[in-house]
């Protein structure tokens, strides 16, 4: 087992196209930590990391701590290594490897000697450069969920929406909220527009009426949202007056309009915010 601890992949082998008889082997498995790997009695145990952040899942930067033995009867002796690696993801098999391309290795409260010697030891045992395997799920779980992107909720009307129906023509006046209402004609509020609807809808200060205008034909109503919107008889004498620019043109070119024999039926959908 100790043999398979670290496991040591050819990049080729996990996420280059491979042979017939090589693509249909198994990637080597994650054996967890601590990982242990020994030659001619020395020993370098490497334990959990802590995974600091992974760039766009490219760049891995951890921490993990070691234990090194330089020989058969010496003492392990503690530190830490810190790596920032390339990775490449396999998704099929939950895999990644890491191709470390910085190490830097502290030994704290040894001696320089001392640790010059440590550090040759990890370098026989495991060199810089050398790729290793990591379960995609070990790294996932080891990445600080405060310093990830943050799923954020949101909230949503499950109702279900409003159904119209109407045997005769219909036309459906929508309202984002409440209507809003602007001047036609800037510090002049005699004739008002509103500015959150589907509809060409007017509001006439002075008599208190909104207008509807559907087509070549005029509607009104004293309420936009509840209604009812019938025939208007005349509209207001600020609608001839209105500004001579293109925002206006198709209202002008139906002023006063032609009178209603059939209107059709007002479908009032208010939208407003929760």
């Amino acid at each position: 087992m100790k043999n398979l601890i670290l496991c040591i992949v050819s990049l080729s082998f996990l996420f280059a196209a491979s042979p017939p008889a090589i693509a249909a082997e198994s990637p080597p498995e994650d054996p967890g930590w601590p990982r242990l790997v020994q030659a001619d009695g020395k020993e370098l145990t490497i334990y959990q990391p802590q995974v600091d952040y992974w760039t766009d899942y490219k760049i891995l930067h951890f921490r993990c701590a070691i234990a090194v033995k330089t020989g058969k009867n010496a003492k392990e002796k503690y530190g830490v290594a810190e790596i920032e690696a390339e990775t490449v993801v396999d998704q099929d098999n939950r895999v990644v490897a890491l191709m470390p391309k910085t190490r830097i290795l502290r030994f704290p409260n040894i001696p320089d000697s001392e640790a010059k010697a440590l550090g040759k030891t990890v370098e026989e045992l495991y060199p810089q450069g050398r790729p290793m395997t990591v379960a995609l799920d070990r790294i996932l779980a080891y990445l600080d969920p405060k310093k990830q992107p943050q799923q954020h909720t949101v909230d949503l009307n499950l109702d279900p929406p409003k159904i119209f129906f109407s045997t005769k023509p219909a036309i459906l006046v929508m309202f984002m909220g409440e209507p809003q209402l602007q001047p036609v004609v800037k510090d002049q509020n005699d004739l008002m527009f509103a500015v959150n609807t589907n509809w060409p809808i007017f509001f006439d200060a002075v008599g208190r009426q909104y207008y509807l205008l559907n087509g070549d034909n005029w509607l009104m109503t004293a309420d936009a949202v509840k209604g009812p919107w019938l025939p208007a008889g005349s509209v207001p004498k600020a609608l001839a007056t209105l500004p001579e620019d293109e925002n206006w043109a198709d209202v002008r070119k139906n002023v006063p309009g032609k009178r209603l024999t059939s209107p059709p039926v007002v479908l009032p959908a208010p939208n407003r915010p929760s």
